[in-house]
């Protein structure tokens, strides 16, 4: 994290671009944290299970190619289908693509604006891990997609890039977008602090 301006939005230094990317405020849940050896693709002898998980109830379509605005390859993830990954390749937009071990087509982990949509190693509510090799089936799961050290650590670049007080105001902006954005009835059964 390089910048961060008074609307949230940051200004990342991704490895392999000369010039840092502008990270609006509403698609930080899209970032991860990844090594330098994870920007090839990553092949896998066996298909590695994903879970679609969007915040609402809608059919994620597939693509093509590898690239959100690529075209509809005819085929549509459920909420909650369980689908094998046979490759993960980030693209130059930052958004790891997952092309589907079934040849269906590609889907992403992410999108700007709607944030994580599929999680890897799916969790079940009794703490099993569900490997690759097991049936594929739609499960019951506990969702974890930003763990309390990725938060800490995003906190922490972003606090070194701006003064106490931006940062303050910073954080006060992306709870309200966050507020604003979460549907009415999360916010009623919302504890406030």
């Amino acid at each position: 994290v390089t910048r961060v301006d008074s609307d949230g939005s940051l200004l990342v230094q991704f490895h392999r671009y000369d010039a840092p990317q502008r990270v609006e405020s509403n698609n930080l849940a899209c970032l991860s944290k990844v090594t330098s050896d994870s920007f090839g693709p990553m092949q896998h002898s066996e298909p590695v299970l994903w879970q679609y998980l969007p915040r609402d109830a809608s059919k994620a379509r597939i693509r093509s190619v590898p690239d959100i605005n690529g075209p509809w390859s005819g085929g549509s993830l459920q909420p909650s289908e369980v689908f094998g990954v046979s490759k993960e390749l980030r693209g130059s937009d930052g958004i790891l693509y997952l092309e589907l071990a079934d040849g269906r087509g590609w889907m992403f982990e992410g999108k700007p604006g709607q944030g994580i949509l599929c999680q890897r190693g799916i969790v079940t509510d009794g703490g099993t891990q569900v490997h690759a090799t097991q049936e594929l089936e739609t499960l019951h799961y506990t969702v974890r997609p930003f763990t309390l050290e990725a938060a800490r650590e995003l906190l922490t670049s972003m606090r070194a890039a701006c003064g106490k007080e931006s940062f303050r105001c910073c954080l006060q902006g992306a709870v309200e977008r966050a507020r604003l954005s979460c549907p009415q009835e999360q916010q009623e059964g919302a504890v406030r602090s």
